[in-house]
């Protein structure tokens, strides 16, 4: 398939489209999600700490109610009428549960009283269905063994009871009139009755757990016992700070956490919600926004289509002026009526076609000139050889070897061949044509050559020579001394040609300087019609930032031409 203009202005158009209103979407997609989690985490934070303020108040009220149970004397006379019995029986035990019963005033949250009395080893409770537990190993009781609880209640099993049911319960020794510990007493709060009341959330989704200060769990919706660690469930991080909120898996299913600390127990309230739930109702806003944008596209490719026809249309004329063009019809033109880019292109067009017609025309017009003045060259030579031999013949050696140093010249400028030849071949040349010139000006000037073999053998433009050694003769030699000399200097050195042509006579003011460097030659007086600012020109054409040209000169003093070029042996290399 050809990706034409137009199908790529169309494809671009609607991928521009799409991609912009597509990360539009996700973009608020994605935002709105992160409001809602946002809002629902300040939410929930603030209805932790509300829920954890009620359970750090119920176990401050539990603690009081400790210590005000272990310090009263009613409590220290129904033990000594206990301990005073011979043998303690069932009744007895009865008085001291109901005592104790009397004692809570807060049945929705204190769950039982116990008393432990080491002089019995029996802990006597308030619950009525299980007055007197006999203790065989204290040990299994750490509310005993420690003796008192600070703001931290102890988690346990439910004493004497199901080893699933937990409770909280805080403990405070009981000391006689003499200061001896007697025993403890303990007020425990029933685990299930807390979570209910407090902590059930009511929502499938949702679920709160209330954990220790060394990560067991002590709370929760279905009953764990007393030894499952909260890194067992969820992967989150503990430390100082009391409010935190994050991301984690919950059995394999992404949720958001929170957790309360509280400053009385130190125990930690967890919150687990379900984060699909949370942002079901953005699922549809996300099914929403997928068909709006299935919506826009359509109508994206459609626009796109239009805006490429009309952005194409001017193309497409061009296209076709172009090809009218290649099939030689060259009065083939383009217009348009927008001042645009293709309205600069088609200007340009045109008046390239017009200029390409004019070249034609005036081609065709030379072609038809060369053909009616055409002369071969070897007429000329043969007619120059002749000439030179009847002069050899007759006697008159000079002019014979003028005329052979003329068809030499003569010969080179009409080569059509390469544009390069060795600079030994040009120093050839420009002995040749110095030949004839001392001829004409009657040997007033000589010529010195101080040239290295290594740069013969340089390939170097045709004719770079000759015009600056011609420009010296005819406008810095003083013919009306017989000193003047023009000195060739040519060296290789890190791989660079060097060329020097001095001479040492009139010199050039800043004028005539300008002249030479910036006109061309003129062709009525110079044998060839290159001169030194052509020269100039075809060094930079071949050789372009890898050359340098200079011109030195002063009046009276004389003139120096500085050429410096790549040094090139193989003619491939010169190209």
């Amino acid at each position: 398939m050809i990706m034409t203009f137009r199908l790529r202005i169309m494809m671009a158009i609607t991928a521009v489209t799409i991609s912009g209103l597509s990360v539009f979407f996700f973009f608020t997609y994605y935002v709105a999600t992160d409001l809602v989690e946002s809002n629902y985490a300040k939410s929930l934070t603030e209805s932790m700490k509300l829920r954890m303020e009620q359970i750090d108040n119920d176990m401050r009220e539990v603690y009081q109610k400790t210590v005000s149970t272990s310090v009263q004397p009613g409590l220290l006379e129904v033990i000594d009428a206990y301990l005073e019995k011979s043998e303690q029986g069932a009744e007895d035990a009865l008085k001291v549960s109901d005592y104790l019963r009397a004692q809570n005033d807060s049945s929705d949250l204190i769950d039982a009283f116990f008393l432990y009395l080491s002089e019995t080893n029996q802990i006597i409770c308030s619950q009525e269905y299980r007055e007197i537990i006999e203790v065989e190993d204290d040990s299994q009781y750490l509310w005993i063994t420690n003796g008192s609880t600070g703001l931290k209640p102890f988690v346990s099993s439910d004493i004497g009871g199901n080893e699933m049911n937990t409770i909280y319960l805080y403990a405070k020794p009981v000391y006689s009139a003499e200061g001896e510990q007697i025993g403890t007493v303990g007020v425990s709060i029933s685990e299930r009755m807390m979570y209910y009341n407090l902590l059930d959330a009511g929502n499938v989704s949702e679920e709160y757990f209330l954990i220790d200060d060394e990560g067991y769990v002590c709370s929760a919706r279905q009953s764990l016992g007393v030894d499952n660690q909260v890194s067992e469930l969820i992967d989150i991080p503990w430390d100082e700070q009391r409010v935190k909120v994050g991301i984690s898996w919950y059995n394999g299913e992404k949720s958001i956490y929170a957790t309360v600390t509280s400053s009385f127990t130190e125990f930690t309230l967890l919150n687990i919600s379900g984060h699909a739930a949370l942002v079901s109702d953005l699922k549809q806003t996300q099914w929403l926004f997928t068909l709006m944008l299935l919506v826009v596209i359509v109508l994206a490719v459609v626009t796109a289509n239009k805006i490429a026809d009309m952005l194409n249309k001017p193309l497409k004329n061009l296209i076709y002026a172009m090809e009218r063009v290649e099939r030689g019809d060259f009065g083939a033109r383009t217009k348009t009526e927008k001042r645009d880019e293709f309205y600069q292109l088609n200007c340009q067009f045109n008046g390239m076609v017009t200029q390409i017609d004019d070249l034609i025309k005036q081609a065709k017009q030379s072609e038809l000139h060369a053909l009616q003045y055409q002369i071969k060259p070897h007429f000329m030579y043969n007619t120059l050889n002749s000439i030179k031999f009847m002069a050899i013949m007759q006697g008159n050696e000079r002019v014979g070897k003028q005329l052979a140093a003329f068809i030499e010249l003569l010969e080179a400028s009409l080569n059509k061949g390469s544009d390069f030849s060795t600079l030994e071949f040009e120093l050839q040349l420009v002995k040749d044509y110095v030949s004839l010139q001392k001829y004409r000006y009657m040997g007033c000037f000589a010529m010195e050559y101080d040239i290295s073999q290594a740069a013969e053998k340089c390939y170097v433009p045709r004719f770079l020579l000759q015009p600056l050694v011609e420009n010296s003769i005819l406008h810095g030699m003083d013919t009306k001394r017989n000193d003047n000399l023009i000195i060739i200097r040519a060296e290789v050195s890190e791989e660079m040609l060097h060329i020097e042509v001095e001479d040492n006579g009139k010199g050039m003011t800043q004028s005539q300087q300008q002249d030479v460097l910036h006109q061309e030659a003129d062709t009525r007086r110079q044998f060839n019609g290159i001169g030194v600012f052509n020269t100039r020109e075809r060094l930079r054409l071949f050789y372009g930032g890898k050359m340098r040209f200079e011109l030195w000169t002063e009046v009276s003093k004389g003139t120096k031409y500085t050429i410096e070029i790549p040094a090139n042996t193989k003619l491939e290399e010169g190209i």
